[in-house]
């Protein structure tokens, strides 16, 4: 019957199922919390990504202000030295100067000699 348990001890199980029950709901929530701050769109995965991206794009800025650079470099050379000008006419171009004479050489294929 009912008088195996004191109500002491009926107190207590109650008090004990409620403690229980408390710390299931806030683990549950903590584990949502944790959930949302790692998977959320401004979680933690997120910021990673971001950060990685960052890092990224400023090693690619450095490369490209570089780039610029020698390029800004090369347009000073090529504009103010004039044997890069008449390099590049020649190459380029197919420039000659004045009273150069011009020799073209065609390549003769083994099969076309025979």
């Amino acid at each position: 019957m009912a008088g195996d348990f004191s109500f002491g001890e009926f107190l207590e199980k109650i008090i004990s199922l409620k403690i229980k029950r408390k710390a299931l709901i806030a683990g549950i929530a903590v584990i949502i919390a944790a959930a949302f701050f790692i998977f959320s769109p401004y979680g933690i995965i997120k910021s990673i990504k971001l950060a990685s991206q960052r890092s990224d794009s400023y090693k690619e800025l450095i490369d490209l202000k570089k780039t610029n650079d020698s390029l800004r470099k090369k347009i000073i050379e090529i504009r103010n030295d004039t044997l890069e000008i008449e390099r590049i006419a020649r190459e380029k171009y197919g420039m000659i100067k004045f009273g150069e004479k011009v020799y073209i050489r065609k390549k003769i294929n083994k099969e076309n000699k025979e």
